[in-house]
């Protein structure tokens, strides 16, 4: 809010999409009607190195957005449907419980390769990576289900969608 007695709500407002970090201004700008964009960070980053800077501070980053802005002209941000959102987390969940099980695959490799190993230890991790394992395989059926309604509801609008009235 203090941001808009700043600048109005008539300005382009331009940010970087760094994991969940931006997503709640952008919703709140977004609300009010603002126009925003939201550039890949690795956009950013590399504008950044093409003009050859290598302090990287905050105060010195949002200069570079804003002359990035100023220069690239980045198209105005659309805010995606809930349904996007939520299969990002999904997906994000997956790939985090496989770096789990990876990280216990490394621990019980090493842990085997002790000359005393302790029998416990070793249970209890393979316990925990299959509880892992399968928390990752109801996720991913949940992800199809939404996937295949995703699919199921295009089906739906394609076919109510009349093409000679709007051909």
């Amino acid at each position: 809010k203090k941001l808009l007695e700043h600048t109005g709500p008539n300005c382009h407002f331009v940010m970087e999409a760094t994991g969940v970090y931006y997503i709640r201004l952008a919703f709140f700008l977004d609300s009010l009607g603002c126009k925003l964009s939201v550039v890949n960070a690795m956009s950013i980053k590399r504008y950044i190195q093409m003009h050859l800077e290598r302090n990287k501070t905050d105060k010195k980053d949002s200069r570079w957005i804003c002359q990035y802005a100023i220069e690239q002209r980045p198209p105005f941000w659309e805010m995606p449907d809930s349904a996007y959102f939520e299969c990002k987390q999904i997906y994000n969940t997956i790939r985090e419980y496989a770096e789990q099980v990876k990280r216990f695959n490394n621990q019980l490799h090493s842990l085997k390769l002790l000359p005393f190993p302790s029998k416990e230890t070793i249970k209890s991790i393979e316990k925990m990576k299959n509880l892992i394992l399968n928390l990752k395989m109801t996720v991913k059926k949940v992800l199809l289900s939404i996937f295949m309604l995703c699919i199921f509801l295009f089906q739906c609008n394609a076919q109510s969608f009349d093409y000679r009235e709007n051909a």
